[in-house]
C-alpha cells in the first residue's frame, strides 16, 4: 500500500515535470515570436515590401535583356550564315571558273 502510494507520487511528480517543461518551451517560443513581432512595424514593413518590388523590378528587367540579347545572337547567327552562303556560293563560281579554264587548251 505504501509503496503503490509512493509510487503514484513519483508518477504524478514525473507527469508534472513534463508538463512544466513543454510549458517552458511554448513560453519560450512564444517570447520569440512576440519579439520579433513588436520589431516590425509599418515602416519595416513598407521599406521590405520596396526591396521586393526593387528586387521583382530588377529580375523583370534582366528577363527582358536575356531576351532581346537572344534574339541578337539569331540575327548574328542568321547574318553568318547568309555570309557562309554567299562566300561558299563565290568559292564555288571561282572552282567553276578556274576549272573551265584548266579544260581550254
Amino acid at each position: 500500500m505504501q509503496v503503490e502510494k509512493l509510487r503514484r507520487t513519483v508518477q504524478q511528480q514525473e507527469n508534472e515535470l513534463v508538463t512544466l517543461k513543454a510549458r517552458a518551451k511554448t513560453a519560450e517560443s512564444m517570447k520569440k515570436v512576440n519579439k520579433q513581432l513588436a520589431g516590425i512595424d509599418s515602416d519595416s514593413t513598407i521599406a521590405m515590401l520596396e526591396r521586393m518590388k526593387q528586387k521583382v523590378e530588377t529580375d523583370e528587367t534582366l528577363a527582358q535583356a536575356y531576351s532581346e540579347m537572344e534574339g541578337l545572337n539569331e540575327s548574328l547567327n542568321t547574318k553568318i550564315d547568309k555570309a557562309l552562303e554567299e562566300n561558299s556560293l563565290q568559292g564555288d563560281l571561282l572552282l567553276e571558273d578556274l576549272k573551265s579554264k584548266l579544260k581550254k587548251p
